[in-house]
């Protein structure tokens, strides 16, 4: 650890376990400068003098002094309590992602401090949160990605809900999209779809990309009323229109189960609506197979 040379003193009485506090160095500090002349006197007395009057004279400035100590200590503390402040914020922000509101209109070096923190802070949660936004939405789309829907369905708003509907939708032929339109087309295929299908649902329910050219819905409800959902969904999908991308129609494959968190895995379900996806593949594609 590099110790500059002005830190000396600090770094001497941080090696005492009692001197382990900010204010205490302090307060030492200031106590031993106060008491300095007090003491020279004293030390002169003893050795030099019997006078009496001496004597009073040096226990009324001993009085004196005592009192001014603990009006300087307790001014010192009130004066410390920016510096105590920025580190109780910078603890309650590490520890438990609280952000203070730290006053601001001091015009000192402790006023400075109490600025720059709030602004630090302030810019570093701003940040964080533009940073947990781009991890959790695809950036094509606009939608949910995977790990940000399966976030989203633990929160407390969502977990309340006993039966949901999955849906995993596949885009049908989309490589043959792409070979004959191009990638560029094929990227606004999926912005389209996935414009749509963020208008589409209600709340609570969930829309992500779940990856390449699979998209995820997640209804809150049970198996009638999601497949009513997936089913609107297949039907309006073939139905959009892909100006500026394609120009032939485009049709999805939907995979359906029910999911209940409650009795089982989210991966579990996943899995299902999967095999029910392939199916749906399998049987000819643009239609909703539910297993």
């Amino acid at each position: 650890m590099v110790i500059t040379k002005s830190l000396w003193l600090y770094q001497t009485l941080d090696s005492f376990i009692w001197l382990q506090s900010y204010p205490r160095k302090i307060f030492l500090v200031c106590f031993v400068g106060t008491h300095i002349p007090l003491l020279s006197l004293i030390t002169y007395l003893l050795l030099f003098s019997r006078d009496n009057q001496l004597w009073m004279i040096c226990i009324i400035i001993l009085l004196g002094t005592l009192l001014g100590t603990v009006i300087t200590l307790w001014g010192l503390y009130l004066l410390l309590v920016p510096v105590m402040m920025t580190r109780q914020a910078l603890k309650d922000y590490l520890n438990k992602h609280e952000m203070k509101v730290l006053p601001t209109n001091f015009k000192d070096e402790a006023g400075q401090l109490l600025r720059d923190l709030d602004h630090t802070l302030s810019i570093l949660t701003e940040t964080l949160g533009k940073l947990k936004k781009q991890a959790s939405v695809d950036f094509l789309t606009g939608l949910l990605n995977r790990r940000g829907a399966i976030e989203l369905l633990k929160t407390p708003q969502k977990i309340v809900f006993e039966t949901w509907g999955l849906g995993v939708i596949d885009i049908d032929y989309f490589k043959k999209i792409n070979d004959t339109w191009g990638h560029e087309a094929g990227d606004d295929v999926l912005k389209i779809i996935g414009k749509y299908l963020g208008k589409s649902i209600r709340q609570p329910d969930i829309a992500a990309r779940w990856g390449g050219e699979e998209f995820l819905v997640i209804i809150e409800g049970d198996l009638k009323s999601s497949n009513i959902v997936l089913e609107r969904i297949r039907s309006e999908i073939a139905d959009l229109e892909f100006v500026g991308a394609i120009t032939a129609k485009v049709t999805v494959s939907i995979g359906g189960t029910i999911y209940e968190p409650k009795q089982e895995e989210f991966d579990k379900a996943l899995a299902r609506a999967d095999n029910a996806l392939y199916k749906a593949k399998k049987e000819g594609r643009n239609r909703v197979i539910w297993l």
